[in-house]
């Protein structure tokens, strides 16, 4: 999300990785904890906005350009926990594209925001601060 909002690709995988660990943002044995999306966000000049899973306004916000990251519970994406990416609505106006690093198949296909809200334990939106 931060790569494709400021077009800074120097924050490859690892390094966004370093980031979270020398600021606090990455859990032991549990990956990124969720203050990385608000104050680490900040950090990276970035706004961000917990939102409700509420399919109007998660859709209101892709319309406007704003990715959103999802803590996904157990269920269609993760058998415990798990951060996904919906990156804008597709082309048909209803579905929305996922960006899924444990599933290149769940990256491919798009999804209703049905069940990205059923199965959200929180969700950030992102903009260019």
């Amino acid at each position: 999300v931060y790569v494709y909002l400021s077009g800074d690709t120097s924050y490859d995988p690892v390094q966004m990785a370093a980031f979270s660990t020398e600021n606090g943002y990455a859990t032991d044995g549990n990956g990124s904890a969720w203050t990385l999306m608000s104050e680490g966000a900040a950090t990276l000049g970035l706004n961000s906005q917990t939102l409700p899973a509420v399919e109007s306004q998660l859709k209101a916000e892709l319309e406007a350009g704003h990715p959103l990251i999802c803590a996904m519970e157990p269920g269609t994406f993760t058998r415990v926990g798990h951060y996904i990416v919906v990156e804008g609505m597709a082309s048909d106006g209803t579905h929305v594209l996922v960006h899924d690093s444990n599933s290149v198949g769940r990256s491919m296909r798009v999804w209703d925001l049905e069940t990205i809200c059923a199965e959200a334990q929180n969700i950030w939106s992102f903009s260019v601060a």
